[in-house]
């Protein structure tokens, strides 16, 4: 349930305020709400397991609707507001939740035709407004095998335009959301005495292989004999649940004339029968030559090898501290654990003792993660402390647990979901003065 910000004063325009004593309608007052929040996920193609388009999709899912929208289960936005709110959060308010509440007790009642507000576009599956500028796509399908085992690829697209092109929007749309766990991606600018004919198009990694930029450059065939490796362009990711990239005019990447999208490390989960994927990237131009996003990740340092594993029936903490060495603006954040995950926090210490809360997700899901976009550039000053910490929980009580009874878990060994790790991801900008009064809220158009 992503929530399609350029289409929202098209919805409110739809929706109606309820009087004292008034019955809710669907195409009234229910439609326009779950437009607006629901179906850019819940429609025909999209990232939910149904579509939630019409009065008849809802009506036989009702109760489930109310009970999940009234839980907050639904829309799937699990940070903490009070500890800091991000732009275009998926939260219902509480207005809407009493709206589709009393809709189902008061009968579903559909209502007039006319009022129904249209199904919002989706140009070429993406769920951001507009056709994208650039679209990049897998040459063929990628076979998934059917071994019941995790599979991890590295996966190239080359590409050759007339000239380069700035860049301040991206959406990594899997072809196989089912299977698909996540995905890096680098945008890669190539020498000119490297060929673009004949890349190979992906290989498979082996069960011990961790990504190793030489050898993956190697394979393709990007290393150039004069000017050596290719150069870094842009790199970001895709988890499930989480929106499209997308940022003011100014900031972004610029994506070259010659190069390739190196997907790294595309990670699928098992299956006992064969399938396949093709995924496709939408890219949406700027106007203005972009400030360059920095991608910085960020892990916990082990003290011991009793931190290599999480036993069984116990629960316990991990910790990242990481000094920053340059004047830098936060542009989103984004918290990853596995299955065994409980909540994550994020904040900053600065020099001059202050605190900077950045994430809380205190009931982490791994199905709903998010690069969690700041609603303005937060300020991160030279010599400030990042500090996270993340509780993960493997004791039989805990329902994501991947084993019952539980058992002994490798923790940043691989990355399997059967393992664990954790993962802080910022993207940022070198600061400049001003970017505190940037707005990050604002939509694509």
């Amino acid at each position: 349930m992503i929530r399609s910000l350029a289409l929202l004063p098209l919805f409110l325009s739809f929706l109606l305020p309820l009087t004292a004593g008034e019955v809710p309608t669907f195409t009234q007052h229910v439609a326009p709400i779950l437009m607006r929040n629901c179906v850019p996920c819940h429609r025909q193609d999209g990232a939910g397991p149904f579509p939630l388009t019409s009065f008849e999709d809802v009506r036989k899912r009702a109760s489930m609707v109310a009970y999940v929208t009234e839980d907050r289960y639904m829309p799937p936005q699990r940070n903490d507001p009070s500890y800091r709110s991000f732009a275009h959060e998926r939260r219902l308010t509480d207005a809407e939740i009493r709206t589709i509440g009393a809709w189902v007790e008061g009968g579903m009642v559909e209502g007039p035709a006319r009022a129904m507000p249209p199904v919002p576009p989706f140009p070429d599956g993406s769920m951001l407004l507009g056709r994208p500028t650039v679209t990049l796509s897998m040459r063929s399908d990628v076979p998934i095998p059917g071994t019941n085992r995790q599979t991890y690829i590295c996966y190239a697209i080359p590409f050759e335009f007339d000239r380069e092109q700035y860049m301040r929007g991206i959406d990594y749309l899997p072809g196989n959301r089912k299977l698909s766990h996540h995905a890096s991606y680098q945008i890669l600018e190539v020498a000119p005495d490297v060929s673009l004919h004949d890349i190979p198009e992906y290989f498979m990694y082996r069960d011990s292989q961790f990504v190793d930029d030489i050898h993956d450059y190697r394979f393709f065939g990007l290393v150039s004999p004069t000017y050596g490796p290719p150069r870094e362009v842009f790199h970001a990711g895709w988890l499930p649940g989480m929106s499209p990239l997308i940022f003011p005019d100014g900031i972004g990447f610029r994506l070259p004339r010659r190069g390739v999208l190196l997907i790294r490390n595309l990670h699928y989960a098992p299956t006992p029968v064969a399938a396949s994927d093709r995924a496709r990237i939408n890219m949406y131009a700027g106007r203005k030559e972009p400030r360059t996003i920095v991608f910085a990740a960020f892990k916990p340092a082990l003290k011991s090898e009793a931190d290599d594993v999480i036993r069984a029936g116990s629960t316990v903490t991990h910790h990242i501290f990481a000094r920053i060495h340059d004047d830098v603006s936060a542009l989103t954040i984004n918290p990853h654990m596995h299955l065994l995950g409980r909540s994550f926090r994020v904040w900053v210490e600065t020099p001059k003792g202050d605190t900077i809360p950045l994430v809380d997700v205190p009931d982490w899901d791994f199905n709903w993660q998010e690069f969690y976009r700041f609603k303005r550039p937060i300020r991160i000053p030279a010599g400030s402390v990042l500090n996270a910490v993340a509780t993960f929980d493997n004791t039989a009580g805990n329902p994501h647990n991947p084993f019952h009874p539980p058992r002994d878990i490798p923790f940043e060994g691989s990355m399997d979901d059967s393992n664990e790790m954790m993962r802080l991801v910022l993207l940022l900008l070198p600061y400049r003065k001003g970017d505190e009064n940037i707005d990050l809220e604002r939509p694509l158009r």
